[in-house]
């Protein structure tokens, strides 16, 4: 199956229209391409609450000078290789809007063009998705990517109340965003906040919770000890809700071989400390404590 694949037109700069398969707008570091991170994937925050992939129709644009945006509805927040029985009939809504109010902050996260003025970037994310059972009553795939704080999925059996499996909810995702470059330095950080209500259950009863609150953060900076070669990088993201919190501290360097994303060498080390997220890309486990080293070559062409 295709990673992304879309059609776009562009109407005007305010209004690009998108049909196909692409990123859900629920999270700035999400959306930003993994090739231009600053560790070797993204923070145990990012992967927890971050919406997915899904097909559907994406509006995005520059509305005003250095004000942009992205809205998308979409078959859901998480159906990328889906089969269809396995997706409801419900649609997701997300959006994002940032701003940047000192000057274009460019691509990326590290000031590789070594900006000679401040520049920062500022913005938000909203993301709705009301999550429908099976026709047999039963969880949808679409509904696995709900966790609880201490990586229990929601829908697992008893997650909430012995013998009772949610198999409905409504989910909405707020985050935060701030990113800035200067002379070498570099920062970006997000903060999420995630409800989870609703909910309905396969047999029926009573749930103790009518509602779930979660939220976390991350915050990354970095200096390049020589401009647009060698970077050392350092980041802290904490996961919070009812089931337990989380925390991850990372430090790590980059050398950019050519001045740019496109041949780069990582290395980082991140210290987890009860980790609540699941990912093959940036290699997080469930409940993982300890080091975590990465060593990342990366070439693009």
């Amino acid at each position: 199956s295709f990673f992304d694949f879309w059609i776009d037109y562009a109407f005007s700069e305010a209004f690009k229209l998108y049909v196909g398969k692409r990123k859900v707008p629920g999270s700035y570091d999400w959306v930003a391409s993994s090739a231009i991170t600053r560790f070797a994937d993204r923070s145990i925050a990012t992967t927890f609450f971050r919406t997915n992939r899904s097909l559907g129709v994406w509006a995005a644009g520059e509305v005003v000078d250095d004000v942009y945006y992205q809205a998308a509805v979409t078959n859901g927040v998480n159906t990328t290789d889906l089969k269809p029985g396995d997706v409801d009939n419900r649609f997701a809504y997300s959006a994002m809007m940032y701003w940047d109010p000192l000057g274009d902050v460019g691509d990326g996260f590290s000031d590789l063009e070594y900006h000679e003025d401040l520049v920062i970037r500022l913005g938000h994310t909203f993301t709705y998705a009301n999550q429908d059972d099976a026709d047999d009553g039963s969880p949808t795939g679409e509904e696995q990517y709900a966790r609880l704080s201490d990586g229990t999925r929601l829908t697992t059996t008893g997650a909430l109340a012995p013998g009772t499996t949610v198999n409905d909810f409504d989910a909405y995702l707020y985050t935060v965003f701030l990113t800035g470059k200067y002379r070498g330095f570099s920062f970006n950080a997000e903060y999420f906040a995630r409800w989870l209500q609703n909910f309905g259950t396969s047999e029926g009863l009573p749930l103790p919770h009518s509602s779930l609150f979660d939220d976390g953060f991350f915050a990354e900076g970095g200096y390049m000890l020589v401009p647009k070669k060698l970077e050392l990088n350092g980041r802290v993201s904490q996961v919070d809700g009812m089931f337990g919190d989380a925390w991850e501290y990372a430090g790590g360097v980059n050398w950019f071989f050519n001045g740019s994303h496109s041949h780069k060498l990582t290395f980082d080390a991140s210290i987890l400390d009860g980790n609540p997220a699941s990912n093959s890309s940036p290699n997080y486990e469930i409940g993982q404590d300890g080091v975590l080293f990465r060593v990342q070559y990366q070439a693009m062409f």
